[in-house]
């Protein structure tokens, strides 16, 4: 399932998750943004069900708070055929530090 769809299905959490203060300088000393790419499964009754790394950020405190905030997510159920049905979709996770231009692209291998 494409993320756009998953998305616009998702009631509750937000996708900007924000590293912790210590990651966020880290990140900034490196003068790079990064992101993860998260496979994110839900059950049919819109609950995550498994969220593991295709690629994480390298800084594993974030990718850590990327897990946590991913499990409390909730979607509406997805339906085929009028029947709730569980689905996977590629999940990416984008982080700039304030004052580092960032060039628009996907983010998706």
């Amino acid at each position: 399932m494409p993320q756009e769809v998953l998305e616009a299905n998702r009631i509750k959490g937000s996708i900007d998750v924000q590293p912790s203060r210590g990651d966020a300088v880290a990140i900034q000393r490196g003068r790079r943004p990064v992101f993860a790419i998260l496979k994110l499964c839900i059950d049919e009754a819109g609950l995550p069900s498994c969220a593991q790394f295709y690629k994480t950020t390298g800084y594993p405190d974030y990718d850590a708070r990327i897990l946590s905030t991913a499990a409390r997510w909730r979607y509406s159920p997805f339906e085929r055929r009028a029947r709730p049905e569980a689905t996977c979709a590629k999940i990416t996770i984008f982080y700039s530090p304030a004052g580092i231009k960032v060039r628009h692209r996907s983010m998706e291998p």
